[in-house]
């Protein structure tokens, strides 16, 4: 669940929602339904930007023609019984996600020697081969992806050496970022190829070398005050020749080199041949996430925009009625007099649900589907979160003094009113529809 193009869609349409939580669930259950459900742990945000860019793309209909239920399907045990059923830039994106999760578990053992990331490599070692075997398959040059991430530790050194004859500080930081910025490149290169685009080819490449080398300084800059105490390398101590932490001239420096990488991935961007509303919704989400990452996003920014909304009060006659909804979808195929035998049942199992989670049992909402939501990870974990909200206490305290809590409600009203914002979630808001931080305590951070 890392990455910088985390979602941000509580106060998105319907259909925007839709579509993220295909890309993000559908990779999610592509990784599980291939390499094993214990892969699944190593869903990345940006690997889910990758299937999302991918399905913008493709001229098939993308992730929106897909009909495999399991995929559709709220209920994260339910996988996909075929790797056909599952469209291509999603089992793209689960091998992606794989390799460079390998990557990452093996730079980090051989950085800090952690015994963590060895055992997980040990356990997820099948499901690593086959990932390879796959993007190999696909044409993909694994060899030389493997090379580059295999050659992160020598150009660390070389990066110490350049430092000492006096090289420039922007060279520094672009060779030790390559390795990460070439492969970044070259996944994103084939992964147009893979879905019949080859027009598109040069612009996602361009795309993924800007972006990964965007996630490499991003991550130097987050790591750099963890790495000085651990006194691992760190690509901006290097490139200032830092014996400690970072000055803050330095870290301001840092910073804006970070902020202009940002700049260059929102320019490739608007390159891509996909429409302008994407393009605007990519962009807008880069520039959250990183502004947050950096820490110059204010308070009212960090809201959501979609907490203005009111509970939904409690309406035993409108949960009723949404119960015979979903009797009615659920029984349409049956025969009348089966329907009239049934009905009472299915209502009476539809209305617990009704009650409880309204916004989510809709005309059309089949019982099987409406129960398969309680076994959504996430909707399980946000739920319990909005039990346990009446028993914990606000970041900002029993009083608010210098009335922080009325200023962020003043700029979520303004944010909303302009049509930006949306929370700083993940995704699982799409599944329960329970992020309520209007009281900006913090805590919408899920």
């Amino acid at each position: 669940m890392f990455g910088l193009m985390k979602a941000k869609i509580c106060s998105q349409p319907a259909d925007l929602r839709q579509e993220r939580r295909l890309a993000y669930c559908g990779t999610c259950k592509a990784i599980g339904s291939r390499y094993g459900h214990r892969s699944r742990f190593l869903l990345s945000h940006d690997t889910v930007f990758l299937a999302e860019l991918l399905s913008s793309l493709d001229l098939q209909g993308g992730l929106a023609s897909t009909a495999d239920k399991a995929l559709l399907s709220f209920n994260c045990l339910a996988l996909p019984s075929a790797p056909a059923a599952v469209a291509q830039p999603l089992r793209y994106a689960a091998a992606a996600t794989l390799f460079i999760s390998e990557g990452m578990l093996a730079d980090h053992h051989e950085d800090s020697n952690s015994k963590s990331s060895g055992i997980a490599a040990r356990i997820l070692a099948g499901p690593f081969v086959q990932a390879r075997q796959d993007l190999a398959g696909w044409g993909l040059p694994v060899e030389e992806l493997s090379g580059l991430l295999a050659s992160q530790r020598g150009r660390e050194g070389d990066a110490v050496k350049a430092v000492a004859l006096g090289e420039r500080s922007e060279e520094i930081l672009k060779q030790v970022a390559e390795p990460t910025a070439r492969g970044t490149e070259i996944l994103f290169e084939y992964g147009a190829r893979m879905v019949s685009r080859p027009d598109a080819a040069f612009q996602m490449k361009a795309l993924g070398r800007d972006f990964g080398t965007l996630i490499y300084l991003l991550d130097a800059f987050e790591d750099e005050e963890k790495d000085a105490r651990r006194n691992e390398f760190n690509a901006f101590r290097a490139a200032f020749e830092a014996r400690g932490e970072l000055p803050s001239a330095h870290r301001s420096t840092a910073r804006a080199i970070v902020e202009a990488a940002g700049s260059e991935v929102e320019a490739r961007i608007q390159e891509l041949p996909i429409s302008a509303d994407r393009k605007g919704l990519f962009i807008r989400r880069l520039r959250s996430n990183l502004s947050a990452r950096l820490g110059t996003t204010s308070i009212g920014a960090r809201c959501c925009s979609a907490a203005a909304r009111e509970r939904q009060p409690f309406k035993p006659r409108r949960a009723i009625a949404k119960a015979q909804d979903v009797a009615t979808a659920t029984l349409r195929s049956f025969n009348p007099l089966l329907q009239a035998i049934l009905a009472p049942l299915v209502m009476l199992l539809a209305l617990p649900l009704a009650l409880c989670f309204p916004v989510w049992v809709g005309p059309e909402t089949r019982l099987s589907e409406a129960y398969g939501l309680l076994l959504n990870l996430m909707f399980a974990s946000q739920a319990a979160k909005v039990i346990a909200r009446p028993f914990s206490f606000s970041a900002l305290g029993p009083e608010d003094p210098e009335g922080l809590a009325d200023a962020a409600k003043d700029a979520i009203h303004e944010t909303k009113k302009s049509g930006g914002g949306g929370c700083d979630c993940c995704d699982s808001c799409d599944c329960c529809d329970s992020c309520d931080c209007g009281d900006c305590c913090g805590s919408c951070d899920c």
